[in-house]
């Protein structure tokens, strides 16, 4: 059974003409994370999103592991580890393998733009701290402990709300977290995040009884949705 989820106005079928008030076309995109093929998401915009003005080089985002032949046992002591960049910029990746790459983030500032990772899902757990994630699907409000699994190729923007002292761990000051921390969880395979099949029903597609979470457990974006603006948008 399909999660099927809308919002705003849509037109009654897909891939048919979709008008503005004043007359005009709306675009439609199709949009999956490998292309056509598999779960797909139908948009609508105002103006075409597809002009880009110019792109550069920014830093490099392969890591290079202490040891990669060699299983030992560690310790990592994350818990002080100095806030840097912002939720994009400020992730410091710890572990990883052909499958899957782990960073922590201390966010320091705030992002001032639009951010697409093109290489694989992201699977971030709130460790500390609460805000809204912006996304081409709409707005996520998120809180402490929270899972937030975005899709390859969404554009997003995370915004933190300032943490408040009771929020923020006792042997933290406000310059060591000022927003908050999670981990994230990158795919580097070409696979995807979805349920383990183990609590997923082979015939309808639900959750199974035994399962931790449910449907009832999800919350998708919501409104606001739309922006009409112009301009150049970084991302």
């Amino acid at each position: 059974m399909p999660y099927y989820m809308k919002l705003g106005e849509l037109p009654r079928k897909r891939h048919i003409q979709f008008r503005r008030p004043d007359g005009a076309l709306y675009s439609e995109e199709l949009f999956g994370t490998e292309g056509c093929v598999g779960p797909t998401s139908t948009m609508y915009h105002i103006h075409p999103p597809t002009q880009v003005s110019g792109w550069k080089t920014l830093y490099g985002t392969k890591p290079e592991y202490v040891e990669t032949d060699i299983m030992r046992m560690r310790h990592m002591k994350s818990a002080k580890m100095p806030p840097k960049g912002d939720a994009v910029t400020g992730r410091v990746i710890v572990l990883g393998n052909a499958d899957v790459e782990m960073s922590l983030c201390t966010p320091a500032e705030q992002m001032s733009y639009h951010f697409k990772n093109g290489q694989g899902d992201e699977c971030l757990f709130i460790h500390y701290g609460s805000g809204t994630v912006y996304t081409m699907f709409g707005t996520l409000a998120f809180r402490r402990k929270d899972y937030i699994v975005i899709p390859k190729g969404t554009i997003y923007r995370i915004e933190f709300d300032d943490l408040a002292d009771e929020d923020r761990p006792d042997d933290h000051t406000k310059d060591e977290m000022p927003y908050g921390k999670f981990v994230c969880f990158e795919t580097a395979n070409h696979s995807h995040i979805l349920p383990p099949p183990t609590y997923i029903s082979k015939k309808t597609a639900q959750f199974l009884e035994h399962a931790p979470y449910c449907e009832r457990d999800l919350r998708v974006p919501e409104l606001p949705l739309t922006f009409d603006e112009r301009g150049t948008f970084e991302v």
